[in-house]
């Protein structure tokens, strides 16, 4: 059996998007004026998408840092999230309030987990936001990209992040 990607690279992956995102802000009600939109990045991957994205909408590119909260030995598999600034969200799953008697006695443990994933995600912000734009975010949309989602829990996170800072537009 031969896989066959549906697109070359992320960049391309990004064009095609912002074509079908164009047509969707097109779509929606205006009051007279064009709508104002921000597209934020989940860095590293999410980066490569969004570009395009934004160019084709003129528009600003920013990045939402978040990271997975995971167990040691499987980093692939988040059972939360969370950015920078502490926003946090766990899986309902697999969150430490629903873990067995035994493991409830280790919440700082997760609490450690979290902790680490926001000092990464704390370090990876400041090294990208020296390249990001100041933005005023209040009535603007938010447009939120990665380069894919597996458990949702990034992306979900960086959604409640940007809410945060401009709760009616995201």
């Amino acid at each position: 059996m031969t896989f066959s990607p549906l697109f070359a690279d992320r960049y391309q992956a990004g064009q095609k998007l912002a074509e079908a995102i164009a047509a969707e802000i097109a779509e929606l009600p205006t009051a007279g004026s064009p709508m104002r939109t921000i597209v934020y990045a989940l860095p590293r991957g999410g980066l490569p998408v969004a570009e395009p994205i934004a160019r084709q909408l003129r528009c600003p590119l920013s990045v939402v840092v978040a990271k997975k909260i995971t167990r040691p030995g499987n980093p692939e598999l988040a059972f939360g999230a969370v950015t920078a600034s502490g926003q946090v969200v766990w899986s309902r799953d697999n969150a430490p309030h629903t873990m067995s008697e035994r493991e409830e006695n280790r919440e700082s443990f997760w609490e450690m987990q979290r902790f680490k994933a926001q000092q990464k995600a704390k370090a990876q912000l400041a090294r990208l936001s020296v390249s990001c734009p100041q933005i005023i975010v209040a009535g603007a949309i938010s447009v939120v990209v990665d380069d894919g989602i597996a458990t949702g829990m990034t992306m979900a996170v960086a959604v409640e992040e940007l809410r945060s800072r401009n709760p009616a537009q995201v």
